[in-house]
């Protein structure tokens, strides 16, 4: 149980509670397994041993902070991204990285569209143009991310392009 002071604690066999770690900002996600206790801040991560001594703190770069959950499997800890509402930007899917070793972080990513939420396609040559999102019926916008940018399909693989660095890629 994670309380409002950022407290989490085990809940006795009596209903009480025994204070176990406390967090320097509401954690987004809490995981358990045998051997961890794994702990998922917005921009952090913090992995505990079943005595719950910290065994590994993760501050992750700027352009990974917005974290949805982490687990940790056969010493990797893969940690979920989620996507930047306020700039449009995508989430950089996958994380991946050693538990006990430098902060490398491997991005896993599908090889797919940026998003499941297309709102046109369109074929130019042998290649496949998709936009995201979509627009009310006053032709407000609706339906995803604003600025999500563009996904494109050739050669037997997707290409996706962010927002900001659409004009560069599209001539």
């Amino acid at each position: 149980v994670t309380s409002s002071t950022r407290i989490t604690s085990k809940v006795n066999n009596d209903n009480s509670l025994t204070q176990l770690v406390t967090h320097s900002s509401s954690p987004v996600d809490l995981y358990f397994s045998n051997l961890y206790f794994v702990s998922t801040l917005v921009d952090s991560i913090h992995v505990y041993d079943t005595n719950f001594n910290l065994i590994r703190a993760l501050t992750l770069p700027p352009e990974y902070q917005l974290l949805s959950c982490s687990i940790v499997i056969d010493n990797h800890i893969y940690i979920g991204t989620k996507n930047n509402l306020s700039t449009g930007k995508s989430g950089f899917g996958l994380l991946k990285t050693n538990l006990f070793s430098e902060d490398i972080f491997q991005e896993i990513h599908p090889n797919g569209p940026l998003s499941n939420n297309i709102f046109s396609i369109e074929k130019f040559g042998q290649d496949v143009w998709i936009t995201h999102g979509g627009y009310s019926s006053s032709y407000g916008f609706t339906g995803g991310i604003k600025r999500s940018g563009l996904s494109r399909y050739i050669s037997n693989e997707w290409q996706n392009i962010s927002y900001d660095s659409i004009s560069a890629q599209v001539e």
